[in-house]
């Protein structure tokens, strides 16, 4: 029964005490067998199955509709995968920068928001450091099959237009010979252009 607490040990009562002080007789909920030896337990509050259902359901649904898990699940190719990862991580430090900032107008104490925005920073830095170095080595890849493609390609452009102007078979050939030669070291010379 709620209401006043009777002395313990009469009758062999069990009881929850919760927060808010309201007295709750273990037989009536039917959970004598949660208290312990002291015959009372005080407990911070009573965890309603429906409502923890429900937080679970909200949970689910924002977490499905959030951009990093819709592209993740997607089959969204990887940069946009790591531009979305920077957005979520930028905000992310955007709101500990927020909380520093409100803990520091309310005088407690921000060495834990610094500490970890400052770590969440230096984070950021170094994927941005990562994914400007990926997208150099991409740019510049000269042995990758598509680049090797289009030079072929440009190889032959220079082959037709000069069969187009009427250049003859050995002058073409003089001229090939000569690419072949200028081009030993032409990788390297390339990436000292970037």
């Amino acid at each position: 029964m709620a209401g006043t607490i009777p002395p313990p040990g009469v009758n062999g009562e069990k009881y929850i005490t919760l927060s808010n002080g309201e007295v709750i007789d273990t037989d009536e909920i039917g959970t004598d067998y949660i208290v312990g030896a002291a015959k009372e337990e005080t407990i911070p509050e009573l965890l309603d199955p429906t409502k923890i259902s429900k937080d679970v359901l909200e949970r689910e649904e924002f977490v499905s509709r959030q951009e990093l898990t819709v592209k993740t699940s997607g089959g969204y190719d990887a940069k946009e995968l790591i531009t979305t990862v920077v957005k979520e991580i930028a905000e992310e430090l955007s709101n500990l920068k927020y909380e520093r900032k409100r803990a520091a107008r309310e005088g407690k104490n921000t060495a834990n928001y610094t500490i970890s925005r400052v770590t969440a920073l230096r984070q950021l830095a170094d994927l941005l450091l990562k994914r400007l170095e990926n997208a150099r080595a991409e740019e510049l890849d000269l042995k990758s099959p598509r680049f090797r493609q289009v030079l072929k390609l440009w190889m032959e452009f220079v082959y037709e237009s000069m069969v187009k102007v009427q250049v003859s078979d050995q002058v073409i050939d003089l001229v090939f010979r000569q690419i072949e030669a200028d081009m030993k070291d032409w990788e390297q010379r390339v990436v000292n252009v970037g």
